[in-house]
């Protein structure tokens, strides 16, 4: 006897999707694997979409189904970010998680270090504690 049965694309998101800050060009994304229960085949891996706010640009990412954390790099200084993830089995790309929305860092030290340099020394003396 035949059963016919129907693939279907995971029906669940990643679940505890997290995203940090590492500095200003760079974010750490995190998630807890997709339970086996709602992946309906073999995990092929996570695809993460993230867009810089405020544009119609999204980066998609593919990424292999053992990781679990994802370090990006090449971001804009102090940028907002919206960050969501999937994933994917044979059939398909699943459900996305909830919006993950997080900055990157200003910079500040980096024009600090510059306004020191920009001082006339013989016009402001420093003086070391």
């Amino acid at each position: 006897m035949n059963e016919a049965f129907t693939l279907l694309v995971p029906d669940g998101a990643p679940p505890n999707v997290t995203a940090r800050n590492l500095s200003s060009t760079e974010l750490l994304v995190e998630w807890n694997p997709l339970p086996e229960n709602y992946i309906h085949g073999a995990l092929l891996g996570y695809q993460m979409k993230f867009t810089r706010d405020k544009t119609n640009v999204t980066k998609v990412l593919n990424i292999l189904p053992n990781i679990t954390n994802y370090h990006v790099t090449g971001l804009e200084r102090y940028a907002r970010y919206v960050i969501s993830l999937a994933a994917v089995n044979e059939v398909g790309v699943g459900v996305y998680s909830d919006d993950v929305i997080v900055w990157t860092d200003e910079g500040g030290k980096l024009c600090l270090i510059l306004s020191i340099f920009a001082i006339n020394i013989t016009q402001a003396p420093i003086k070391f504690i």
